[in-house]
Parts: C-alpha cells; structure tokens; sequence
C-alpha cells in the first residue's frame, strides 16, 4: 500500500490520496493524515508522500507526526516528505535568491494561517533511518527508510 498524504489537487495514480478537504472528489479519501490510526494499522505501508504537509502542523507536532508515520511503515519501507527549511529560506533571502513577497508566500497559507518551518539538520538529528536529503526551489525534502523492528 502506498500513501500520498495532504495530496489536495495531486492525486496520484497507485497511491491512495488522503486529504481532509470534502471537495476533491472521489479518489481522495477525506482524513486525518496527522493520525492514520483511523485508516491503517503499523508496519502496513511500503511507502508515504507527504508533499508540503508537516509545516501544517505546530513546531512542537512536526515530529510526533513524523514518527507516526514511520510506525506505519513495514520494514524497508519509504517516507518522503517536504517542508520549508527556515535555514535555507533565511539564507535564499540573504542572497537576494528570494524576494520579500515570495518570503511572505512561502511563511502564510493562503487562508491566513503561519505555516511553520524547521531547521533541517534538527529534524534530521532526532528522526531515524534518514537516507536522503535534497532541495527543490524552497522545499527541503526528507527521505527516510524504516529499519527492520
């Protein structure tokens, strides 16, 4: 089974699409995809995409969720997911790489809310199995690979 969690308007075929917005149509299943007690049991999944998803929840959730997701995984298997790196946006912005409008876009939801940020290399200190770290424009994307039990 493979998950694509927070997919919004990326529906992605082989996966099943998981958002908790109500008007995405049928091959979205509305849910939680903070908490997938509700759809599957641990060590179920063989991989999960989270595509700009952990910077909607709080600073102090980003990793609980993270860690939830990997208890979902069977041995071997995959989690990707992106957010915003707030060392790499600060130093974009320093270079003059990202302007004060797009910095604005990146830090606010487009309803209003603050997106929150994290400092990649903590996030990577305290999560286990880290295989892969790269960067797209201003995502910062995480690969991780569950370890046997």
């Amino acid at each position: 089974m493979r998950l694509n969690l927070g997919c919004g308007n990326e529906v992605m075929d082989g996966y099943v699409n998981i958002d908790m917005r109500t008007d995405l149509g049928d091959r979205v299943t509305v849910g939680d995809a903070g908490c997938l007690d509700w759809y599957c049991a641990d060590e179920s999944v063989d991989e999960i995409t989270a595509h700009r998803l952990v910077q909607c929840f709080s600073v102090g959730q980003i990793v609980g969720v993270i860690r939830g997701w990997i208890n979902k995984l069977k041995p071997g298997g995959i989690l990707r997911f992106s957010g915003y790196d707030f060392d790499e946006i600060a130093a974009m912005h320093s270079l003059g790489r990202i302007q004060r409008g797009d910095l604005v876009n990146v830090l606010c939801a487009p309803n209003g809310e603050f997106r929150s940020l994290f400092f990649m290399d903590e996030l990577t200190g305290v999560l286990p199995g880290v295989s892969r770290v790269w960067s797209n424009n201003l995502e910062t994307w995480i690969e991780i690979t569950k370890q046997q039990s």
